[in-house]
């Protein structure tokens, strides 16, 4: 099983710990980057994936250094290379993303079909340009984890989780006291991915996940932690219980 490097994981974590929208605005994608891993495609081309996130948004890169303004198209497979693997979709790198300026208009997002975010491991590979060997991105393939919301999952969130940020009022003062902070502003989604990284594949457990490590204060966060006179910590303990038992 692959694992992830401490300083990359470390660098995750600075991205994915802002959840909020006026307290920093929200990742949609985990981008690991490749840290010493060349991004030279065999074809000539300057490409990458940066990353799986949990709920299965693959982000990276893709340039032709000798036409910048062409715009690549990346091909994926899944669970085996070209010939041997599903192919699951097509995407142009045109977007976006953190990196080096060189990349602007450059960057893709592609998010994996809903048929295999299934809870289980699988192996994603990448083409830039061309559907052979010679297109297969350096980076790839990438071992990752997507997982599908459960129902009592996103149920646990309306009833337990919104109201200490949405309606802070009906938590006896209990919730966001911060005006103007969160109030409206959080979603299951936006808690999903912090909430479950790392991956429960790679060690993350209901006390070690991104998000449970915001809101004890132990990560920096300005809003302090939720953990003092509230039941907020359990609450989240027994969310991720309901995703990941």
């Amino acid at each position: 099983m692959r694992k992830t490097k401490p300083v990359l994981y470390a660098f995750a974590l600075i991205f994915l710990m802002i959840p909020f929208n006026n307290c920093g605005k929200p990742m949609d994608a985990l981008e690991e980057g490749d840290a010493g891993m060349s991004s030279t495609v065999g074809n000539g081309l300057d490409a990458s994936v940066s990353g799986v996130n949990t709920s299965g948004l693959v982000s990276g890169w893709a340039l032709d250094p000798a036409d910048t303004d062409r715009k690549v198209a990346v091909a994926f497979y899944l669970d085996g290379p070209v010939g041997q693997g599903v192919k699951i979709g097509v995407t142009v790198a045109t977007g976006f993303g953190i990196g080096g300026s060189k990349y602007i208009g450059h960057y893709f997002s592609f998010r994996i079909p809903a048929q295999y975010i299934d809870n289980n491991q699988h192996s994603i590979y990448a083409y830039a340009g061309t559907e052979d060997a010679a297109g297969l991105l350096p980076s790839t393939p990438k071992t990752y984890a997507a997982f599908a919301m459960t129902q009592d999952f996103q149920d646990y969130f309306t009833s337990d989780i919104s109201p200490y940020f949405n309606n802070p009022t009906n938590m006896g003062g209990k919730g966001c006291n911060v005006s103007g902070c969160h109030a409206g502003q959080v979603s299951v989604d936006q808690f999903f991915i912090p909430l479950s990284t790392p991956s429960p594949f790679i060690g993350g457990t209901a006390t070690n996940n991104a998000l449970y490590l915001r809101m004890t204060g132990g990560m920096g966060h300005a809003g302090g932690s939720f953990c003092g006179d509230t039941s907020f910590c359990s609450d989240l303990r027994a969310w991720w219980a309901l995703q990941f038992p």
